[in-house]
């Protein structure tokens, strides 16, 4: 689907759009182009002022390095994913899943 939306809007600020089209790549299995948008959007966590979108965008920069061999790069994105939403009530997917991966990687504690 991702050539019917080429090309991809820049970033737009105080916004994670960067989040989303990094995703959109990612699905698309294009990891490679992924990794800079969704490594912005977690640099503009500050300004953002979207928790949500910025946690998922570590998610899936978790998934993006550990797709591309960054092993320890993918550790510490999903580190951040637990670190946040690891003690959440309900329980968090995406925590769930960012515990998951670190075990398949072998990730220090």
């Amino acid at each position: 689907a991702l050539p019917r939306f080429l090309p991809l809007p820049p970033f737009t600020p105080q916004s994670l759009a960067d989040a989303h089209i990094g995703n959109a790549y990612l699905r698309a299995g294009r990891a490679r182009e992924a990794l800079p948008y969704l490594e912005k959007a977690v640099a503009t966590c500050v300004i953002s002022g979207e928790p949500i979108d910025y946690i998922r965008a570590s998610l899936h920069l978790g998934e993006a390095r550990a797709t591309l061999g960054d092993k320890a790069g993918a550790c510490a994105a999903y580190a951040t994913v637990v670190e946040r939403w690891g003690a959440a009530t309900p329980a968090s997917v995406s925590a769930s899943t960012a515990r998951e991966q670190r075990a398949l990687l072998r990730c220090p504690k």
